[in-house]
């Protein structure tokens, strides 16, 4: 029985890719290099920030050593910190959702590999007052799809890992359920695909917010 649920935070609660698509851009024009499409984002987001800059070093045809990785995380991170709402916003549907969970009295989390800093700040400002246990990334947190976060999540919760579902809108979101013996539900409105989630362990697919209450009572 579904006790707790553990959200995602980029691309599962909140529409964050321009936000994130500006500030890396501008990392970048600052060390001389071109811009990334928008889009292409989508699949340079989710593991955490220095697998983000090699991703867009790659993309740029530049190598990504080691100075210049350290370079672009210090430039986006000023970027990021100055403009961290900017086009960003929980995705239609969203806090409707989660208010009809919290109802139903199930206890509701986030674990994201954004850094806590960035994660707490967004989470207070555009959805506050829904979550018990909120964490992001932390220098004694690896980064998903270790489960270390998500269980750490669990036990905030009070919830045993097998009665706790993980939703989130990648691959590495559904790796990290089943490496915490969660439930793994992805979300087609995300930065991922349905062939992805799928074949990476995707037991349920919800095309809208609204279909996580609708599945969850088929969960029971």
């Amino acid at each position: 029985m579904i006790k707790a649920v553990i959200f995602d935070l980029d691309g599962t609660l909140l529409y964050t890719l321009k936000g994130l698509s500006n500030a890396c851009n501008m990392a970048l024009e600052k060390m001389g290099l071109p811009p990334i499409k928008t889009n292409s984002y989508k699949y340079l987001v989710g593991c955490g920030a220095d697998k983000l800059m090699e991703g867009m070093l790659r993309t740029v045809k530049h190598k990504a050593e080691e100075e210049d990785i350290a370079k672009l995380k210090e430039y986006f991170n000023q970027s990021y910190s100055e403009n961290l709402f900017y086009k960003t916003k929980p995705y239609y549907g969203i806090d409707r959702m989660l208010d009809n969970l919290k109802k139903q009295g199930l206890k509701l989390g986030v674990f994201s590999n954004k850094p806590d800093e960035y994660t707490q700040l967004l989470i207070s400002a555009l959805l506050p007052d829904r979550f018990d246990a909120v964490r992001g990334k932390k220098e004694d947190t690896p980064r998903k799809p270790d489960p270390a976060g998500a269980l750490y999540i669990a036990k905030e919760l009070g919830a045993e890992p097998a009665d706790c579902l993980y939703i989130g809108d990648s691959g590495v979101d559904m790796q990290t359920a089943k490496n915490a013996g969660m439930l793994p539900m992805g979300v087609l409105w995300g930065f991922r695909e349905r062939k992805e989630l799928l074949s990476q362990g995707a037991r349920f697919l919800a095309e809208r917010p609204e279909d996580i209450i609708t599945l969850i009572k088929v969960i029971g």
